[in-house]
């Protein structure tokens, strides 16, 4: 039916990070970037933001009950929950790594940017997909943070 057409794609996001998120978990950072995006840039209901974090939350949860039916919850908390996020003191050496890491990516963006403000041709759709990639970077950063 037409109420449901456009649901399904938003529940399909939210069940995408969600796998991800199973494999690499400070992927998971990402979730509020889709949401913060949807409620920005496209007007979201609230049954849409549901879905993203219903879909979102499907994968681990029945990842979760199958490790509880084989009686390995623990190594399941463990290897998935407990092990893939540390909070590391932040360092020199890791700054710079850092700093190697996002500096091609930074001045892509940024002459991204410069084009956007000096460039009239662009329709609302490109400068809306300029500044969704910009909060993506920012939640990226978070991510990589995040991971061990």
């Amino acid at each position: 039916s037409d109420v449901f057409k456009g649901q399904d794609d938003v529940f399909e996001v939210g069940l995408f990070v969600g796998v991800a998120t199973l494999f690499h978990l400070p992927f998971m950072a990402f979730l509020p970037w889709i949401t913060l995006a949807m409620l920005l840039f496209t007007g979201a209901s609230f049954r849409q933001i549901l879905l993203i974090v219903l879909g979102f939350v499907l994968p681990i949860f029945v990842m979760g009950i199958y490790f509880y039916f084989v009686s390995d919850f623990e190594a399941f908390k463990y290897s998935v929950l407990e092990s893939s996020i540390r909070f590391t003191q932040l360092s020199f050496g890791k700054l710079i790594e850092v700093f190697y890491t996002f500096t091609i990516p930074l001045l892509v963006s940024l002459v991204g940017y410069f084009f956007l403000i000096t460039n009239s041709r662009y329709n609302g759709g490109q400068s809306r997909m300029h500044q969704i990639a910009l909060l993506g970077v920012l939640f990226g950063v978070v991510a990589y943070f995040l991971s061990p």
